[in-house]
């Protein structure tokens, strides 16, 4: 399988980010193996701040969903990257799936796919594509939905976006 970057060719940079050493190394020398992939690894959420700082941009960052802050460190690293978020889950809570999305990830992989499904979603996500499952697509478009049925029946924010600018 070929993979190029989706920043217009080249190796697909990546940066994984997980608090397990093991995890951590098993992944990079996964990832390494291939041959369009360059990675680069951080322990903690600082750690890969740092890098995405002092290397420029990642095409994927793998985020590791079941640390301590869970979405929390989803969406502070969105916030200093343009590289996409793919994260990485050993839970099956649909819920917790629906809340990285909507968060800003653009896929979510459960760790007990097979290691071929993590290049594919990598190659995938680096091209701008989605990967989350059908199931996950309809909640995610139906709470959307939701949140904005409620913002149009709610009389306050009907008077508020009736305002005009001046």
């Amino acid at each position: 399988m070929s993979m190029t970057s989706g920043n217009g060719g080249g190796k697909i940079r990546i940066l994984i980010a997980d608090d397990h050493e093991m995890v951590l190394d098993v992944f990079a020398m996964y990832l390494s193996s291939a041959s369009d992939m360059e990675v680069t690894t951080g322990k903690t959420l600082e750690e890969a701040l740092e890098h995405i700082t002092a290397s420029g941009p990642f095409d994927v960052v793998l985020l590791d969903l079941d640390g301590e802050d869970g979405t929390e460190s989803l969406t502070e690293l969105h916030g200093h990257t343009k590289g996409r978020i793919l994260v990485l889950t050993r839970s099956h809570d649909a819920s917790l799936h629906d809340q990285a999305i909507l968060a800003g990830a653009r896929g979510v992989l459960g760790k007990w796919e097979r290691p071929n499904t993590l290049l594919k979603a990598i190659a995938r996500v680096s091209e701008g594509e989605m990967w989350i499952d059908r199931d996950a697509t309809s909640r995610i478009f139906m709470e959307l939905a939701r949140k904005k049925a409620a913002r149009a029946t709610d009389p306050v924010q009907q008077r508020i976006s009736s305002l005009t600018r001046r």
